[in-house]
């Protein structure tokens, strides 16, 4: 059977919230690909190698108490690397209208990407990812969204995280490839 990694976007709400601290995928350990916080907003991504075709229970802690949470859960089947994300990276803007990043990958890669936005608003994506999940996080001036691409270009691929009010926010965003 092809390896199944679960990979999970996750958005925790707290004033003092700045980090995930650990996260279990159905009992099993999950490992941090990504992750970037800023001004109450974090933007993490974590993965596990999972047995095919069940369903999990995702749990997490965090720094502090987190009020809310928002995550969204991703199957990557058939990876040939699962101790590692092929690669990662991440950006933030303190008040701006969007914040991006070049993210390296390979033909047939998986693409997850997620943003947290402060402020109000939801995110619109640039064409190089397809948006999965656009959602405030139950206080009314944040959202979170993901977005993946499954069948990624070889080479730099450039992701774009944008308020779609197209006012200045406080944007988190993190990406990650899995091939």
């Amino acid at each position: 059977f092809p390896v199944t990694i679960a990979v999970v976007c996750a958005n925790p709400n707290g004033t003092s919230v700045t980090a995930i601290n650990s996260m279990t995928i159905g009992g099993i350990s999950a490992t941090k690909a990504v992750e970037i916080s800023l001004a109450n907003g974090v933007s993490s991504i974590w993965f596990a190698v999972v047995p095919t075709g069940t369903t999990a229970t995702v749990a997490f802690t965090c720094n502090a108490t987190a009020s809310r949470a928002r995550i969204a859960v991703y199957r990557v089947v058939g990876a040939s690397n699962t101790s590692s994300a092929y690669a990662t990276e991440s950006n933030s803007v303190l008040a701006g209208l969007s914040t991006g990043v070049s993210i390296n990958t390979i033909n047939g890669a998986v693409i997850i990407a997620c943003s947290a936005i402060e402020g109000g608003g939801f995110t619109n994506w640039s064409a190089s990812v397809t948006e999965d999940q656009d959602a405030t996080t139950g206080v009314s001036t944040r959202s979170f969204s993901s977005a993946s691409n499954n069948d990624a270009p070889g080479g730099s691929v450039s992701i774009t995280a944008t308020a779609a009010d197209a006012a200045n926010r406080t944007i988190v965003m993190a990406a990650a490839v899995f091939a």
